[in-house]
């Protein structure tokens, strides 16, 4: 339902703090009236007990007894605006199971606010929709559907009734000539034969309307009963099209289980597959690495024991070289003393001698 100006009246005189206001809209249509809080059917678990002096639930299809619950748990009073959820109002023992007659009477179902004609329309309408037992049954989207199909025979109804309506005051304006006449009896100066005959017409012309009348009535009646046999069938077909769409659905669904469970297994199945090919991979590269490090340390250890080698005939070398020298520098040595020997035995070596002394 729109939001307008005679429901903010309306709530404005029932509730003097407007913050004590919830308004539970599905599509935010009241999210503009900041003077009232505004959420949705989903958030009121959330809400504290008796948070609210007012509740206001506008268009939800999915009224059932734990929303009715939580409803009560966060307030005192409540409006329900809605053209298609007022089956809850009346022969609700199945849909709504814990809630109890005084509970339900303290719930208001109002169309359009104030306007007696709708609720007149819309009591007669809620009363076709009651007449089957399984009605409570249909899903929401079922339950508008016949609604609307429902308030179409109705509009026609009440036309039919209208006319009805006409006949019964045509009718009464006869009835009322006739009273009239029979009053101005005492004052009219026309003869006994002629007013016989004027009052002979006017009983034939009530039995001839009064006839057409009846049968204007039965027509009607007759009518408006095809048209809730015609109903009845549409909801039966609706009822069987809605089970068979239901269990193709529910079919669809087992199905897509099934191919997901078989993507699952042949997913898990590949991955089993990827995992042990690189493991063995791993265990290749783990082996070639192993190889390679054994290749490598071998040719180190080569490599080692070639410089040894090198060294050790280096040593030798250098060793030969010494004893070389060694042998070179005492045959110098030796030399020298000679040398020396023969210096001392010329005589200069005593000259030398006393040259040095006197540098001294």
């Amino acid at each position: 339902m729109r939001p307008n100006k005679k429901i903010k009246e309306m709530l404005s005189s029932l509730v003097k703090d407007k913050e004590r206001v919830l308004i539970i809209d599905e599509r935010e249509n009241f999210s503009n009236w900041s003077e009232f809080k505004c959420l949705t059917s989903d958030d009121i678990s959330k809400l504290q007990d008796n948070s609210f002096d007012l509740v206001v639930v506008n268009d939800l299809t999915n009224i059932n007894s734990d929303f009715l619950s939580q409803l009560k748990k966060i307030g005192n009073k409540f409006i329900i605006l809605s053209s298609f959820v007022t089956n809850i109002a009346e022969g609700s023992e199945q849909l709504v199971e814990n809630i109890t007659k005084n509970d339900l009477d303290s719930i208001k179902f109002l169309d359009n606010i104030i306007d007696k004609r709708r609720v007149l329309k819309r009591k007669k309408l809620e009363y076709v929709m009651l007449e089957r037992e399984d009605i409570e049954k249909s899903t929401p989207s079922n339950l508008f559907f016949n609604l609307a199909y429902i308030q179409n025979l109705k509009r026609q109804v009440v036309e039919k009734e209208k006319e009805i309506a006409i006949k019964n005051k045509d009718i009464e304006t006869l009835e009322a000539r006739i009273s009239q006449f029979i009053r101005d009896l005492g004052n009219s100066q026309k003869t006994k034969e002629q007013m016989a005959k004027e009052i002979e017409r006017l009983k034939e012309a009530l039995k001839k309307l009064e006839t057409e009348s009846g049968t204007v009535i039965r027509r009607l009646e007759k009518e408006k009963s095809d048209e809730v046999s015609k109903l009845k069938e549409a909801l039966k077909k609706l009822e069987t099209e809605s089970g068979t769409v239901i269990r193709r659905l529910e079919k669809e669904k087992s199905d897509e289980v099934s191919k997901l469970k078989e993507a699952l297994k042949k997913l898990e199945t590949e991955k089993e597959k990827e995992k042990k090919e690189l493991l063995e991979k791993m265990e290749k590269v783990r082996e070639e690495l192993v190889f390679d490090f054994g290749q490598r340390l071998k040719e180190k250890e080569q490599e080692i024991n070639k410089l040894k080698e090198d060294f050790e005939r280096r040593k030798k070398e250098l060793e030969e070289e010494k004893n070389k020298l060694i042998e070179v520098k005492d045959r110098e040595i030796k030399r020298m003393g000679k040398e020396l020997e023969k210096f001392k035995s010329i005589g200069w070596y005593k000259l030398f001698s006393k040259i040095s002394k006197f540098r001294k």
